[in-house]
């Protein structure tokens, strides 16, 4: 697994580092097979940015957040990018489903 932290406009603080790393290893409770994790941390006014896009064997998720607060926009994103693979995972079971065919 290969996990890079792209900072836009600054160094990232060593907490700030230490909670995406720590987002970083949460995430493969929920993705086998991961090829990458990528963090991109940016300013925008006042506010965080933080986007998070991982590649596994079950395909690309990408998830987006802005927030206040570097810990907030980190978690935001960690919660889209479960989000969007549950919603995959739940498709995909009910597609598995066998139809019953019951006769009138």
């Amino acid at each position: 697994m290969n996990i890079r932290i792209i900072a836009d406009d600054r160094a990232l603080t060593e907490w700030e580092q230490q909670r995406l790393n720590d987002a970083s290893a949460h995430i493969p409770r929920y993705f086998r097979n991961i090829v990458s994790i990528e963090w991109h941390v940016s300013r925008q006014g006042r506010d965080r940015s933080v986007s998070c896009m991982v590649h596994s064997a079950s395909g690309y998720y990408r998830a987006h957040a802005v927030s206040d607060v570097t810990e907030g926009a980190i978690g935001q994103a960690l919660d889209k990018i479960v989000r969007q693979r549950r919603r995959r995972k739940a498709i995909r079971e009910t597609a598995r489903r066998p139809m019953s065919h019951e006769a009138a």
